[in-house]
């Protein structure tokens, strides 16, 4: 089984409001530090439940602050939360055959980064020591620093009880595994540089590493759509305000839903145009919340296929606008249904030629861009022969499907095996 050790035992001064709106200087813990809008002891159970932890460890001296909303996320997702306020604890909690992965006190490090050292196996993960002890982190030798990561077989664990007097549970292990001999990992010291990779200590800090969290986790390594352009630049403008302020990325969701049922009742009663820009709208707070889940570390607790289901009911929305707004079934004789045809084939192509391109090809986010495609339709209802603009869309999507493979089609990996006489 594998189990996470986080910690909220170190503690460090806060301002926090006073009923007289005077500011008072207390102390908590390092953990309960936020980073936009979370916690970083929360930060780090989302790491740990990426990881597949199914016990979770706390060392607290306490019961309060950030542990019950921890208890109810850990029974929400059917794992077990153990808090402890000694080390010693440990002893029952962890099974020699058990892997223990220990995140230090105020540990910040982006998901894709640790996730990746975590599986590479056991290992006391390091850094260079003048890096390491400049960021924080404490120091194992005269080269080394730990980097606040570590995955250890659960045996190392048992060396805990022959420790005498009162000791730090992270770094006992810490020193206990250097002993056993588990390898040391390094962890590149430009993680550590650029911010990827760091220790929160204080209120100064925290805010300092806000800005660039966002960046990291709103980036594109293949390029934005315009639509996804925007919703980046709109958490960057509004998201610390929107986190700190506690609001859940799924209120945010919620009004996608409502500004997107909003669009549809505009196009039934006949605004096509407002009710296209709507829509587009919705899919663009749909996108912000999104980017808002993943910086506050709930990438990994979001359910499945919800991005997936939005943006195909999104789509179900704009079909029926556009066949609202279409001429065809008026003082023709023909069904209303018929109207469905070209809207239903337009967006069909949108998925299938988006599904043809390769994953880092910068353009294929336009296609999925509905933002972009909501002003499209907009333009074209208020500016030209709707149905027509629409079957030239349909056909110019088809001429993209059958060229576009030629271009992107790779090399064969292997030359012909045998060749013409």
């Amino acid at each position: 089984m594998r189990v996470a050790l986080l910690s909220l035992l170190e503690r460090t001064p806060v301002h926090r409001g006073q009923s007289d709106h005077s500011l008072a200087e207390v102390a908590e813990p390092r953990g309960e530090l936020y980073v936009a809008g979370r916690s970083v002891i929360r930060h780090q159970f989302s790491l740990a439940l990426a990881m597949g932890c199914a016990r979770i460890i706390v060392l607290s001296e306490t019961l309060d602050g950030e542990l019950p909303a921890l208890r109810d996320l850990a029974d929400e997702h059917g794992v077990q939360i153990n808090v402890i306020s000694t080390g010693k604890a440990l002893l029952s909690l962890v099974a020699p055959e058990d892997d223990l992965v220990v995140l230090n006190d105020g540990l910040l490090a982006l998901p894709e980064e640790l996730l990746m050292r975590v599986e590479e196996g056991y290992g006391v993960y390091v850094l260079p020591v003048e890096t390491g002890l400049a960021a924080g982190f404490e120091r194992i030798d005269i080269n080394h620093a730990s980097s606040g990561l570590m995955r250890l077989p659960g045996r190392i664990v048992a060396g805990l009880g022959d420790l005498p007097g009162d000791w730090d549970a992270p770094s006992a292990l810490l020193r206990l595994a250097i002993q056993a001999g588990v390898r040391q990992v390094p962890v590149p010291a430009a993680l550590v540089e650029a911010g990827r990779w760091t220790t929160v200590r204080n209120e100064a800090e925290a805010l300092a590493i806000e800005p660039r969290w966002l960046r990291f986790h709103t980036a594109s390594e293949n390029g934005r759509s315009p639509g996804q352009w925007l919703a980046a630049s709109l958490v960057h403008w509004l998201g610390p305000a929107v986190l700190n302020a506690g609001t859940r990325p799924m209120v945010i969701t919620f009004a996608a839903l409502l500004t997107g049922l909003l669009g549809a009742g505009a196009g039934w009663f006949g605004f096509a145009a407002l009710g296209f820009l709507l829509l587009g709208t919705g899919w663009l707070i749909r996108q912000t919340a999104v980017l808002l889940t993943r910086v506050g570390g709930g990438s990994v607790e979001s359910r499945p296929g919800s991005e997936a289901a939005f943006l195909w009911g999104g789509d179900v929305l704009f079909i029926l606008v556009a066949s609202w707004r279409s001429d065809l079934s008026i003082g023709q004789g023909l069904p209303w249904a018929f109207a469905l045809f070209v809207p239903f084939v337009l967006f069909a192509l949108l998925h299938l030629v988006q599904r043809m391109m390769p994953e880092n090809l910068p353009a294929r986010g336009w296609f999925a861009d509905r933002l972009l495609v909501g002003i499209v339709l907009a333009i074209v209802s208020v500016s030209a022969p709707f149905d027509a603009a629409l079957m030239v869309i349909v056909i110019l999507l088809l001429l993209t499907g059958l060229i576009l493979p030629g271009f992107i089609r790779a090399a064969a990996p292997n030359r012909a095996l045998t060749k013409a006489e």
